[in-house]
């Protein structure tokens, strides 16, 4: 049972789905997070601090700071949940390097502090990108067995990560390593501002009467993962503390097109269509569905929100 636990990213969209389930769990353990509050909706330090337990401490600052190492090393943490990331595609397009910044240097700091403390009773769940790393592939639903092919500089961060994570963990340098790839996750809360925020952007341009913009081509597919099965699938890794790499998704694809219809449905409302605005990315991976067979057998997961239930939530949170 982890005493100190470290979530990264901790401001984050799933963060405010997790903290609360790490708190039921384990109501005895100190918690602290990291997170420079550059993706929060709410960008203020007290509004996450409110929600942490008087021996929980919240430190907004950079993952890949010398500050942040030092806060590692000095908790020497049981578990780590590592969510921060620059998650945007079209941004990681524009700036690779803020995104290397984020994602490949704040992985390796948190992997130079467990040595700095000399630590090696981690365990680090990791949450990679299962809807980015395996590129466009023909194998669909893809198995975690699939070669990765990352198409953008995103996708390459988070393959990188894993080969740093996994070149450590055979080092020795922490006890178990969870990497779990997370297909499009959706739920109350995320951040319009994040491109693979589809259903929540549809859902908040339907109430605003504003026009969405569809970019790309809407018969593309994802698979969409409700956030309390993605919660779900965190706590069950952390329980068993298994070692080695899970898609967490729902093994089912849906068209960007029938999203918006489910959304129009549950709104009542016909949703503005936007074709004229174009991205230099368009149709970057035609088709995404994740096989979840071994994240049912291994980690004893299985996602429970169908897609209509989840929307539901989503547009009741923005009704709120």
């Amino acid at each position: 049972m982890p005493e100190r636990i470290l979530i990264t990213g901790g401001a984050g969209f799933i963060w405010h789905h997790t903290v609360k389930a790490i708190q039921e769990d384990y109501p005895h353990a100190k918690l602290q997070i990291i997170d420079d509050c550059s993706r929060t909706l709410t960008r203020n330090k007290k509004s996450v601090q409110w929600i942490l337990g008087e021996k929980d401490t919240f430190h907004k600052i950079d993952i890949a700071s010398k500050k942040a190492r030092t806060v590692i090393a000095t908790f020497a943490p049981d578990l780590i949940i590592h969510l921060a990331a620059q998650i945007s595609i079209v941004q990681s397009f524009w700036d690779p390097q803020r995104t290397h910044h984020s994602n490949i240097a704040g992985t390796q700091n948190i992997i130079d502090a467990l040595q700095d403390a000399q630590y090696r009773e981690s365990h680090l769940i990791f949450a990679s990108s299962g809807w980015s790393v395996y590129g466009d592939t023909h194998v669909i639903p893809t198995p975690e067995y699939t070669g990765t092919s990352p198409k953008s500089p995103y996708a390459y961060s988070k393959v990188a990560g894993e080969i740093l994570l996994k070149m450590y963990h055979e080092l020795w340098c922490f006890w178990a390593l969870t990497v779990l790839r997370l297909s499009n996750v959706y739920g109350p809360g995320q951040n319009t501002a994040d491109s693979a925020s589809v259903i929540q952007t549809a859902l908040d341009k339907i109430k605003q009467w504003q026009p969405f913009s569809l970019i790309g081509n809407p018969e593309n597919t994802r698979d969409y993962v409700y956030v309390s099965d993605v919660v779900d699938a965190i706590r069950k890794s952390q329980k068993q503390r298994i070692s080695g790499t899970f898609n967490i998704g729902t093994g089912e694809e849906t068209s960007v097109l029938d999203v918006l219809r489910v959304c129009e449905e549950i709104a009542w409302k016909t949703l503005q269509k936007d074709t004229t605005r174009q991205t230099e990315w368009t149709d970057l991976l035609a088709r995404s569905c994740l096989d979840i067979k071994k994240s049912r057998t291994r980690l004893w997961w299985k996602p429970t929100v169908e897609l209509q239930n989840g929307i539901t939530e989503v547009w009741k949170q923005l009704n709120s």
